[in-house]
């Protein structure tokens, strides 16, 4: 008997509800799903875009200090605002 894969999935704009179709579809088991807009909520994101790009970077000189075994600066982010 194969294993049942189980996901919850949070996306923005109705795009959590489209991936519930198609998880469905392929026999995924659904335990959680969500969908936030928080533009038309009149908040600002909880994680904004500059957000997750400073968590790549941190993520990315990990990644390398783990390959090279040595400390690995993470690069500053330039901010266009």
């Amino acid at each position: 008997m194969p294993a049942t894969m189980r996901v919850g999935i949070v996306g923005c704009g109705n795009i959590a509800a489209n991936h519930v179709i198609a998880f469905r579809g392929a026999g995924v088991e659904i335990v959680g799903c969500a969908d936030v807009d928080a533009v038309r909520a009149g908040r600002e994101p909880a994680v904004t875009g500059r957000d997750a790009a400073r968590s790549l970077a941190i993520l990315t000189a990990l990644y390398a200090s783990a390959t090279s075994g040595h400390p690995e600066r993470v690069p500053t982010l330039e901010t266009t605002r």
